[in-house]
């Protein structure tokens, strides 16, 4: 009988070397929307600091712990009353738009 080691050392949540990154282009009003949270990606590796400087020029390169963190971010955003209260103003429909974007990059990694 083969016993489990329960004091491993931890392991660090990195990704993975084969994963590639993924081109997304966020511009206009996703990306305005997108910059009024960037403080809520600050937990996300740098994340928050290339959201901020993005200027919707090139699409960013998105790896699939960075896409995780986004999705993950905006869904408790769009779930938030606080954010975004009424379901029906454009500001929320833009970040619904941008999430099933960010979703089908995320599912393009399996």
């Amino acid at each position: 009988m083969q016993t489990m080691n329960l004091l491993k050392e931890p392991q660090a949540v990195t990704t993975k070397s084969k994963d590639t990154r993924r081109q997304v282009l966020i511009t206009g009003d996703e990306l305005a929307e997108l910059k009024k949270f960037t403080i809520y990606f600050a937990e996300c590796t740098g994340l928050d600091r290339r959201l901020a400087n993005y200027k919707g020029k090139r699409p960013l390169g998105l790896d699939q712990w960075d896409l995780r963190c986004l999705t993950s971010i905006i869904t408790l955003l769009l779930h938030s009353p606080i954010h975004y209260p009424n379901p029906k103003v454009p500001e929320c429909k833009l970040m619904q738009q941008l999430l099933a974007r960010l979703e089908d990059e995320y599912r393009s990694f399996d």
